[in-house]
């Protein structure tokens, strides 16, 4: 919010290279199939695809920047890593309320931001009771924390670069 997303279209597109180079980096997760037995319909949820038509509507490419390093995670980094995106769709609901003063909706440069149908609470504590349900040591919970925590420190860094 601090970056001025809402400014202009410009700088919404800024955002959504942030978005689109993140979940770029992330997408395999979302194929994996030890992931997809622990985390059901997770395949349904990337939304690589739908950043990129968001960028398309909008003018814009997909930053051909150097994706984001992520090491091939193991199992609990993977799910930290997946926490930070999934967490994010519900700070989206109010990017796309906001985003309507630039003329953008979840049909026009913003489908990505778009609730799932079942609403994003809904969707959001679909994902969280699968996710307590998975049996994690403690140090398998400690580096699931530490992958959240890697995930929200790439993020971060790419808008500080971004909005320079």
């Amino acid at each position: 919010m601090a970056c001025g997303i809402f400014e202009q279209r410009a700088r919404f597109g800024l955002f959504l290279g942030v978005q689109y180079r993140f979940h770029a980096a992330i997408e395999p997760l979302y194929a994996r199939e030890d992931l997809a037995r622990l985390l059901p319909g997770l395949a349904a949820r990337a939304r690589c695809a739908r950043i990129a038509d968001d960028l398309h509507a909008l003018g814009l490419q997909p930053p051909t920047l150097p994706p984001v390093r992520m090491p091939a995670p193991a199992l609990a980094p993977a799910l930290g890593w997946l926490y930070v995106a999934e967490g994010a769709t519900l700070g989206g609901a109010v990017i796309l309320k906001l985003a309507g003063a630039l003329g953008l909706h979840a049909g026009f440069g913003a489908s990505h931001l778009a609730p799932p149908d079942e609403g994003v609470a809904a969707h959001w504590r679909r994902f969280t009771r699968a996710l307590d349900a998975i049996d994690l040591s403690p140090a398998q919970e400690d580096e699931v924390i530490e992958g959240a925590r890697q995930a929200f420190a790439s993020v971060h860094r790419d808008l500080r670069e971004a909005f320079a």
